[in-house]
Formats: C-alpha cells, sequence, structure tokens
C-alpha cells in the first residue's frame, strides 16, 4: 500500500546528485529522398517515419509512416524496428521487435534509406537518491532520472502526457504527480478504452435527471469528481473525435457543461494523459485532434520499459513477495536459477511490470517449500504476446529450461503472435470490432498495425 507523502515530503525535495549519460545523438540520411539531412535528437526514445510530427520526419516513399526508434541511454544507442512495411535493416539483417545495440558510428537502412548515427555528447541528469517515488519502484538510473521529472512537474499545473508500453506504470507515475502536487482533491482515473459509448460523455461531464433514457438521477462526471485534484484520461487515443472536440473546450476555459444543462460549471483540474499508442501518428491520419494533442502534451514523459531497467527485476520482485508475505503469512525465496531466469538478456517482458508481478504472484501460489524455482515461474510466463492455445505446450514444457526451445524466444513469440492473429480472425469470422476487442488492442489502428507486423492479412469486411 501507498502512503501519502509527510508534508516534509512534499515540500523539502529528496536529495538529488548527476548521472552523466549520453543525452544527445545525431542521424544522418545517406541516400533516398531525404539524403543530406540531419536530426539533432535530445530526447529518447525518438520515432522515424513519414510523419511530420515524428522528431525523425521524413518523406521517403519506401518508409513507412511509423518505421523504427532510436533510444539512447547510459548504456548507449539502440535501434528497433517498429512493424515497418518495407523493414529496417543492420548489417544487411533485418531487425524485428528486438533491440540492436549499435555502435559510436553505425549505419543501418529503413526501407530504402540508409542513415548514420553518430553520438553527439554526454549530459549531466539531475536523479532521485531513492528506490521509490509515489507507488513507483526502481533504482535504475532510468527511473530515478523519471522520479527527479516527476518531482519537479508535481506542483505545477503543467498538462502531461504520459507515454510508454502496457504495464510499464504509467498510472502510478499520473498518482505520483498528484500525491507530490499539494492538490487537495482527488485522484480520478478515466480509462477510456473501458467506457461503453453512448455513456461516454455523460461519464466525462455528467448529466441532469430526466436528459435521455435511463438517467433517474443527476450525476457528477469525472471533471467535476476530480476538481481540485488531478485527473488521469487513460488510453486518450480512443477518445471518440465528438468528444475529443468538447474536451478541447474544458482545456480552453476550464467549464464543463452537463447533459441536458444550458449553463456551464467551473472546475479546477489537472490532467494528465496516458496512452501506449503513437498519438503523433493518430493525428497524421486524422483520428486525433492536433490541437488536442498540443494541448494535453505541454511535457511529454515516457516511462522504460522493464526489459531496460536491469535489476529493477529483482527490486519489484521482492516488492511483489513483501505484499503476499503481508496477505497470506508465507514470505517465499527465489532460487538462484530463479534470480537468473528473472534477469536473463533474452526476458522481453512484453507485458512489464504487470506482466511480472502477475508471474511472481502466480509463482509464489504455486511454489512448494517456500521456494520459487525456474519451472514455477515459467507457469506464470504468459504474457500478453502468447497466444491461449499455447498454454498447455508451455506448461509440458515447463519442466526443461526455456533456453532448450528450438526458436530464439524474439521469434517465438513473433510466431505465436502470428498464430494467434490468425485465430482471432477465424474465431470472429473475419469481424474487426470483435478481434480488436478480443484481442485487447486499443484501437484498429494498433490492431492493424499487428496484422502488419507479424504477416497476417487484414480481412476484408463483408460486403466489400
Amino acid at each position: 500500500m501507498t502512503h501519502p507523502p509527510t508534508p516534509t515530503e512534499r515540500h523539502h525535495p529528496l536529495t538529488r546528485k548527476t548521472h552523466r549519460r549520453l543525452g544527445k545523438i545525431v542521424l544522418e540520411a545517406l541516400s533516398g529522398e531525404d539524403q543530406g539531412r540531419s536530426f539533432v535528437l535530445e530526447q529518447s526514445p525518438a520515432i522515424g517515419g513519414r510523419s511530420p510530427l515524428h522528431p525523425i520526419a521524413l518523406t521517403d516513399a519506401s518508409v513507412s509512416a511509423v518505421h523504427f526508434e532510436l533510444s539512447f541511454d547510459d548504456r548507449g544507442v539502440f535501434l528497433r524496428d517498429l512493424g515497418s512495411k518495407n523493414g529496417t535493416k543492420l548489417s544487411d539483417a533485418r531487425l524485428f521487435e528486438a533491440r540492436a545495440e549499435l555502435e559510436q558510428t553505425t549505419v543501418f537502412q529503413a526501407g530504402a534509406v540508409r542513415f548514420r548515427v553518430s553520438a553527439a555528447e554526454a549530459v549531466d541528469f539531475e536523479l532521485l537518491e531513492t528506490d521509490h517515488f509515489g507507488p513507483l519502484w526502481g533504482s535504475s538510473p532510468s527511473m530515478r532520472e523519471l522520479f527527479a521529472r516527476l518531482q519537479q512537474l508535481a506542483p505545477t499545473p503543467v498538462r502531461i502526457l504520459l507515454q510508454g508500453e502496457t504495464g510499464t506504470g504509467k498510472e502510478g507515475a499520473a498518482q505520483a504527480l498528484h500525491e507530490f502536487s499539494g492538490r487537495t482533491g482527488e485522484f480520478v482515473v478515466l480509462d477510456c478504452a473501458a467506457q461503453p459509448p453512448a455513456l461516454f460523455e455523460s461519464v466525462l461531464f455528467g448529466h441532469r435527471r430526466g436528459s435521455f433514457s435511463g438517467a433517474i438521477e443527476d450525476r457528477t462526471g469525472v471533471f467535476e469528481q476530480a476538481s481540485g485534484g488531478t485527473l488521469l484520461i487513460d488510453e486518450i487515443g480512443v477518445l471518440p473525435p465528438e468528444l475529443q472536440t468538447k474536451l478541447l473546450r474544458v482545456l480552453q476555459d476550464n467549464t464543463i457543461q452537463r447533459i441536458g444543462e444550458n449553463k456551464r460549471r467551473p472546475v479546477d483540474v489537472r490532467i494528465v494523459a496516458a496512452t501506449n499508442v503513437d498519438l503523433p501518428e493518430l493525428a497524421q491520419s486524422g483520428e486525433f485532434r492536433l490541437d488536442l494533442l498540443q494541448r494535453i502534451a505541454q511535457v511529454r514523459l515516457v516511462l522504460p520499459p522493464l526489459r531496460e531497467r536491469g535489476q529493477d527485476v529483482l527490486l519489484l520482485t521482492e516488492r511483489f513477495l513483501d505484499t503476499h508475505a503481508r496477505l497470506t503469512g508465507i514470505r517465499p525465496k527465489l532460487e538462484p536459477q530463479a534470480r537468473d531466469f528473472l534477469t536473463a538478456k533474452a526476458q522481453r517482458w512484453p507485458g512489464n511490470v504487470r506482466q511480472l508481478r502477475n508471474m511472481v504472484e502466480a509463482a509464489a501460489h504455486v511454489c512448494t517449500q517456500g521456494v520459487i524455482t525456474k519451472q514455477d515461474l515459467v507457469l506464470g510466463h504468459l504474457g500478453p504476446e502468447l497466444a491461449p492455445e499455447t498454454i498447455s505446450s508451455i506448461r509440458r514444457a515447463s519442466a526443461s529450461p526455456m533456453d532448450e526451445f528450438a526458436l530464439p524466444q524474439d521469434e517465438m513469440l513473433r510466431e505465436v503472435s502470428r498464430r494467434y492473429l490468425e485465430h482471432l480472425v477465424r474465431l470472429h469470422d473475419g469481424d474487426i470490432e470483435a478481434i480488436r476487442a478480443h484481442g485487447g488492442y486499443a484501437n484498429r489502428s494498433s490492431l492493424f498495425r499487428a496484422f502488419d507486423r507479424f504477416g497476417v492479412a487484414r480481412p476484408i469486411p463483408k460486403g466489400s
């Protein structure tokens, strides 16, 4: 359980120190329509593709709208393909979802365009001297750098967009911003992906009794509930277009209008938005308003994926086992092979901290004699990239080390994901919306990217 910060913690900054790491890289286009252009990148990660909203905005027709990602930290520079159509190659080998570490000066190819990456300079970044901030835990430099940014931004009215993969802790970051903000109102979470379309506007702004069928009493919306506090708008990328327009009005004049009323009510709300999709891509395609994106993203913070956080995996595991002990009175221990399994470089953690928590909790329940083995953890190694029909085969193989699988883990996950999508297409007879909902995709764009990434043909709508 997370405890609110004390007055001392709120008003006196935690101890800080500086950490020197790579803070800027230069990307040069060596061929294609973008030949001669260079990009100075100071924020990590940076996405390259054919969208003017990306940090690496390209024009070459062989480059996908969302093509590749460059990231950099104290360990170096890393390249990752983002499911592009024409591929990303390093030393003539095509990359997939896994990141490849680049040398100081490296040439790679995206589509038909060759690029050169140069490390420009190291920069001193502030870190908090703590292994937790609000509900977030981590001792890695990337997390303690995030803690310092959250502490700096918390007492300001700046609107923040939290970005990061599923399960990285975006809600926890928003809660930390609220706890250290000094605001006395509530912390309210709106999950846009979970709202029924017919009631979405009422959930946001409230309604007056009798304003529509089923409105049997007055209702307060999340903006009024969060007045004086903080509203986290999670999965904001799926907000319907008509509500994007109304949200923009709220951000402009700090008032809301309940359904069935003529007057506007003032609200005082700190807005934090979160997403695991590429909002610039949605804005480029017209699915998300550009002016709204600019309003909600005065500052963008990216939560690092678990695979980039080193020994944080073990720190978080111990925290989850502490929680298990409080609930059950039993505190399992990890055998050495289990620790090695958790920290192996091959672990991609597609579900990030959420996946780790689920795995550890499952292992804590099934382990014997109070010791968690590698085999106990493998039983829970069923992240969002894995399909239901593979569970039994993985369980049968759990007595053998994971490194004895015939395929490398990244290739195995891609193959399983491909088969899972094909299974969903057959199960729902090509119904895109049913496939999206069953597969847990935030919107159609993310589903279509998955089709392209894993080489599955998009279903043709009936009647086409």
